[in-house]
């Protein structure tokens, strides 16, 4: 997103009404929180899909390891058959 555009726009709109008579200090530092406060939220955002991919793959990885000890006691149980004696 551009800055000019969107959410950005009211930012800077409202930093220059308060930038007129002399409150540049204020109109910077309340462009700099709301700016602050959208990138928290983006992290926040993708701390969250990190959070569901790590769950999807752990689940995946837990399945992969039944489907592997089931396949692995199935193989075993086959190995050990009893031949007859000769």
């Amino acid at each position: 997103m551009i800055l000019g555009e969107g959410i950005g726009k009211g930012l800077i709109n409202r930093a220059f009404g308060e930038m007129e008579k002399g409150k540049w200090i204020e109109g910077a530092s309340q462009i700099e929180l709301e700016v602050g406060s959208i990138k928290w939220l983006g992290l926040e955002e993708k701390l969250t899909n990190l959070e569901s991919e790590n769950k999807v793959l752990r689940q995946q990885a837990l399945a992969m390891a039944q489907n592997n000890k089931l396949l692995s006691s199935i193989s075993r149980s086959k190995t050990n058959v009893d031949l007859p004696s000769t």
